[in-house]
């Protein structure tokens, strides 16, 4: 093996132990919730950095607790703690369907009401 074949192999080995290992791991976005009492902002901080992930966003009125995208592994602790009262997995929903379902129930009921009115 000839010396540039050898720095190739040490610097690909050096990358593949140098990433951590939840980095490669699949995410997706999740609310946290957490037990009432529980200091939100310091219990946060304290697991961003042992859990390794970075919060979308933080809640500290109506709830307390945050939005991050988490790996499985990362889900799984954050369940088993006992100052998480709930992790739940986002879901997005779309106004412009919502609008148009509205806008026809809005009109069936209009229809309705002139029926009435008419007779």
């Amino acid at each position: 093996m000839d010396r540039r074949s050898a720095l190739v192999i040490i610097a690909a080995l050096v990358v593949s132990f140098s990433t951590p290992a939840h980095a490669a791991a699949p995410q997706q976005r999740y609310i946290v919730v957490y037990r009432a009492g529980t200091d939100a902002v310091t219990k946060t901080a304290q697991l961003e950095r042992s859990q390794h992930f970075t919060t979308d966003y933080r809640y500290a009125h109506a709830i307390r607790g945050f939005a991050a995208r988490l790996s499985a592994a990362q889900v799984a602790s954050l369940r088993a703690d006992p100052s998480v009262a709930f992790v739940g997995e986002t879901i997005t929903w779309r106004t412009t369907r919502h609008a148009a379902e509205a806008e026809k129930r809005n009109r069936e009921v209009a229809r309705f009401h002139r029926l009435e009115v008419e007779h």
